[in-house]
């Protein structure tokens, strides 16, 4: 059984995205948009969190460029990771895109990130 759950972002939410993008930067990840895009895709765009209890730990943010999605954060703070949360947010995300006539969603990922499983098995589909 998950203790987590998967919800729309909220304004609230910021500092859980935050600490989020500090994370991956403290394991050396680069991300590939700007702290900026993400911040205001999060407000503008497509973002789902995943929280326990009201911690957030983890989001998918995504926007949609004519046809095609672009996700433009998607991460799991790292004692969270493994638990199938980030393919929850991948689906999630998508669906929220889905019914904007999207045919694509594509993913930009960082050169030192390998833990792409979640996209890779949604892509596959």
């Amino acid at each position: 059984m998950t203790n987590w759950r998967i919800r729309d972002f909220h304004s609230a939410d910021l500092d859980g995205i935050l600490h989020l993008w500090e994370s991956l930067k403290a394991t050396n990840v680069e991300p590939v948009y700007a702290l900026s895009e993400v911040l205001a895709s999060c407000e503008k765009d497509h973002a789902v969190v995943a929280v326990q209890g009201d911690q957030v730990v983890g989001a998918a943010v995504g926007r949609a460029a004519h046809d095609q999605g672009w996700i433009v954060f998607l991460a799991t703070l790292p004692e969270y990771r493994g638990r199938g949360i980030g393919t929850s947010l991948l689906a999630s995300v998508e669906n929220r895109m889905a019914p904007h006539g999207l045919n694509k969603l594509s993913a930009l990922m960082p050169e030192s990130e390998t833990r792409v499983e979640a996209f890779l098995s949604r892509a596959s589909r």
